[in-house]
């Protein structure tokens, strides 16, 4: 027997004679139903709000922190960085009806920018550009349209954070300069720069800058800007 179709979320039942399909350890992941279970509907149990959210921790435990869409990204994870890009909220239609969704950008602090579309309520969250921001319980998403993106999940959560200056290592493929420097990485983000940045990393006397890239470096990166050429 199938016990998701005998039940509904919301509602409180009673379970007989089921068994528990439990992992190393002890660890419990499953209970399913037997010839001879039986599932009964009971009253409304109170619940605390806190004993809810520990239950649902254990259930849905945090999602690990990735860095960019890779086939590697099989369960749910999580994506941390700064808002590049955001769309407006649109409504499209489902077999529920009609839903919000809303895309982002987030630019990680490794400088790889990741697509991410939000569906229902995270779709509505207060958002706004160069806010850093956790994404947690993401899925990946494909379609021949729309290419690989981050989803939200029902068991998705956004919320602001801070992000201290990290070492990390970036290949340079293009740089912009004017008013601002910016350069562009190999992995498809942009990080800014003063000109001292950009001077500290003059190549050998006759060339430009231009010549030797791509350029891979390690330094020093704070939001959205480089603070510091490490070597």
């Amino acid at each position: 027997m199938d016990l998701g179709m005998r039940i509904e979320i919301g509602k409180c039942y009673l379970l007989k004679n089921f068994g528990v399909v439990t992992g190393n350890n002890g660890a419990t992941f499953q209970i399913f139903l037997r010839s001879n279970s039986m599932v009964f509907r009971t009253g409304p149990l109170q619940v605390s709000t806190e004993t809810a959210k520990m239950a649902q921790s254990l259930l849905y435990p945090d999602s690990p922190v990735a860095m960019k869409l890779d086939d590697g990204c099989s369960q749910l994870f999580t994506v941390q960085g700064r808002i590049v890009s955001l769309s407006a909220i649109r409504q499209v239609q489902t077999k529920d009806g009609a839903v919000p969704i809303r895309d982002l950008r987030i630019c990680t602090t490794e400088g790889t920018e990741i697509p991410i579309c939000l569906w229902r309520e995270e779709a509505l969250g207060d958002f706004a550009i160069n806010a850093s921001i956790s994404i947690s319980h993401l899925r990946l998403s494909k379609s021949p349209s729309f290419g690989t993106k981050a989803s939200s999940t029902q068991f998705t959560e956004t919320k602001e954070i801070s992000i201290g200056p990290k070492t990390t290592t970036i290949t340079i493929n293009g740089i912009a300069t004017g008013q601002e420097v910016v350069f562009s990485t190999c992995t498809g983000g942009e990080l800014k720069a003063s000109q001292e940045i950009l001077a500290a990393l003059a190549p050998a006397e006759g060339l430009e800058i231009f010549d030797v890239l791509p350029l891979t470096v390690t330094v020093v990166v704070k939001g959205d800007s480089i603070i510091e050429v490490v070597n």
